[in-house]
């Protein structure tokens, strides 16, 4: 094979190599798009779980039958932390 043979073989594979970088750089930005989607699409569903399982625990509160006093009371103090707590974080999330 002589050098004009050789030089055209050799720009034919880097074309070839550019057309292929082209071609897997979209493919790259595609997959990063719906790597997007998907996490988004995770973190809504993440939220809508959280949502139904507290709606779960306030229907079984609901439904509860009636606690004594002493119970409730208890019951009451332990809600009241809680709500501290959560009330810190929130407070620590916001500084």
């Amino acid at each position: 094979m002589d050098i004009k043979g050789k030089l055209a073989h050799i720009e034919q594979q880097i074309n070839t190599l550019g057309e292929n970088c082209n071609r897997l750089k979209n493919e790259n930005k595609r997959l990063r798009v719906e790597t997007d989607v998907l996490k988004k699409r995770l973190a809504d569903q993440d939220n809508l779980i959280k949502e139904l399982e507290n709606k779960n625990v306030h229907l079984h509160i609901a439904r509860s039958e009636p606690v004594e006093t002493g119970e409730s009371a208890v019951i009451r103090k332990k809600i009241d932390q809680y709500i501290k707590e959560i009330d810190k974080c929130i407070e620590l999330l916001n500084s």
